[in-house]
């Protein structure tokens, strides 16, 4: 369930904090034709799974279904191993370890977490993400009850770094990417197409002078007190925000080129965070 994006897919399912977005098109242009609220009192069980399927896709489609799930609900953290030279039998068990600790759990209930871990032999970073088998297994069972065939289950940013690749790279080897959630904001460093440093959890904002302030904090946090690195900052929306960039800041569209207008969300709320 953790494949790399295949190349022209036209189904994706974005699922959230407080919403289920449709999105359809080729691989370079997509677009919003459905979004449903998601409970806010209840998790992602089966039952809200069943609902937000049913209202999103009320014929089967045509290709199979990609699903982007956000942090909220598939977490992720970047653990520094060191300068030893570890494998990926030495490292998962560290980032394991990891999320133990940042979610609170015991050794019991995290041994059955699926876990994707990123990590290349005398890095000094592994990138994590954890997925807990009751959301996998309540994913691959509604799918199959609604008919859909999964292509795959990628968390967002992971899929975001792919996605929006060649553009990111153009920012230079090293950069600040900046990716969007329906509740947060990913902030990381990059270097190399590496991540380097993570904030989990910056506010969610789309203002160009806000998202410059919090890279900079998070520059002096690594120990870098420059303000000259260049920052890439995707976004959902299909406007574009000419008054809100500056010099370091570029703005990348994960939808692609898209009309004039705002693609209509014909089921639910908009894709925006509640307030």
């Amino acid at each position: 369930m953790w494949p790399l994006d295949r190349i022209g897919a036209r189904e994706y399912l974005r699922i959230g904090r407080f919403s289920a977005e449709r999105w359809t098109g080729s691989a370079s242009t997509l677009a919003l034709v459905g979004c449903t609220v998601l409970p806010a009192s209840s998790g992602l069980d089966a039952e809200t799974l069943r609902s937000a399927i049913q209202a999103l896709y009320p014929a089967r489609p045509k290709a199979a279904v990609t699903i982007l799930i956000e942090s909220v609900w598939v977490p992720l953290l970047l653990v520094e191993v060191g300068a030893s030279l570890w494998n990926r039998a030495q490292v998962e068990p560290l980032v394991r370890h990891r999320f133990e600790i940042l979610h609170g759990r015991s050794d019991a209930a995290m041994s059955g977490w699926d876990l994707r871990v990123d990590y290349r032999v005398a890095e000094r970073y592994a990138l994590g993400f954890g997925m807990a088998p009751r959301l996998r297994e309540s994913l691959v069972d509604v799918g199959r009850a609604a008919g859909l065939r999964w292509a795959g289950l990628l968390p967002a940013f992971a899929w975001g770094l792919q996605h929006l690749g060649r553009a990111r790279r153009r920012c230079g080897g090293s950069a600040w990417w900046v990716w969007p959630e329906q509740d947060r904001l990913l902030v990381a460093r990059i270097v190399s197409n590496r991540v380097v440093a993570l904030n989990a959890g910056a506010p969610l904002s789309e203002d160009a002078a806000l998202i410059t302030r919090m890279v900079d904090v998070e520059n002096l946090r690594c120990g870098m007190n420059t303000s000259s690195n260049p920052i890439c900052a995707a976004t959902w929306s299909h406007r574009q925000h000419p008054a809100r960039t500056t010099d370091r800041l570029q703005w990348m569209a994960i939808a692609g080129r898209t009309p004039s207008h705002e693609a209509k969300a014909p089921i639910g709320s908009p894709t925006t965070a509640r307030p």
